[in-house]
């Protein structure tokens, strides 16, 4: 297996967490002008704002109680996708092959939401506090895998 669809499955489990993450974390680590076509466009102020606005957005709104669940077939659905966009654009970027990044984001993306929804929903049972302390620690969960997937390849890692 490659080292780009090891991380893809990485930036899948960010986009679980966090659906706007994975793909902020792309832009945020992509140069324009090294990365091709609508990757590289990514990489540009206007989508490097568009993408962080969306991911500090979702942080922020993803602590009211009126927020849908993550699992409800719609979120899920818009998750999956942010979720293979995001493996998509960072196999371009990385020369990797994208039907098996998007394969593995969109596992890392299923996976997530899944631990993160039973997460919440332990943390909810515990009270008011732990359930907003259990909510930032995923929005920080959301941003080292980010990171983590997205950082520029170093020689003998993620091998």
């Amino acid at each position: 297996m490659d080292a780009t669809a090891m991380r893809a499955a990485v930036l899948g489990g960010a986009t679980g967490a966090r659906s706007m993450t994975g793909l902020a974390g792309v832009a945020l680590t992509t140069r324009p002008d090294r990365a091709p076509g609508w990757v590289g466009r990514l990489g540009n102020r206007w989508g490097r704002g568009v993408t962080a606005t969306a991911a500090l957005g979702e942080m922020l709104a993803d602590k009211s109680p009126r927020i849908p669940s993550r699992l409800s077939p719609p979120v899920l659905a818009e998750r999956i996708t942010v979720g293979a966009v995001s493996a998509a654009a960072l196999a371009r970027r990385d020369g990797g092959r994208p039907a098996v990044a998007v394969l593995l984001a969109v596992a890392g993306v299923v996976g997530m939401s899944v631990v993160g929804a039973r997460w919440r929903a332990y943390a909810q049972q515990r009270g008011r506090t732990t359930a907003a302390a259990a909510a930032l620690v995923e929005d920080l969960a959301a941003v080292v895998l980010a990171a983590a997937a997205c950082a520029p390849r170093r020689r003998g890692r993620w091998r």
